[in-house]
């Protein structure tokens, strides 16, 4: 799947402010941190090194980006720790709503 994480995040009203925050800053730092697999009891070494390439892919993208099933997974599982309007704009534009 392509998605363009290249987007503003916005407020409850629909608007990014003036000074938008992109989604992709946000998802590469997620991903970056690792935060989301120390809550995960099974977290592979794998899992780390897929995070970090992916917060680098994301992070250096300029427009769409194609992801695979197991990426899109890990990007959504990160984006849980996200408050709720972060995590579904997210979500909403991996699933293209």
């Amino acid at each position: 799947m392509k998605v363009n994480f290249n987007q503003p995040f916005k407020n409850y009203k629909g608007e990014d402010n003036g000074a938008p925050q992109l989604i992709k800053n946000v998802v590469s730092a997620l991903l970056f941190s690792g935060k989301w697999l120390e809550k995960k009891a099974n977290a592979k070494p794998e899992e780390k090194v897929m995070a970090y390439d992916l917060s680098m892919r994301i992070y250096k993208a300029t427009d769409e980006m194609e992801l695979n099933i197991e990426e899109a997974a890990m990007i959504k599982e990160a984006a849980a720790f996200l408050n709720p309007g972060g995590y579904v704009q997210v979500i909403n534009l991996i699933e293209g709503k």
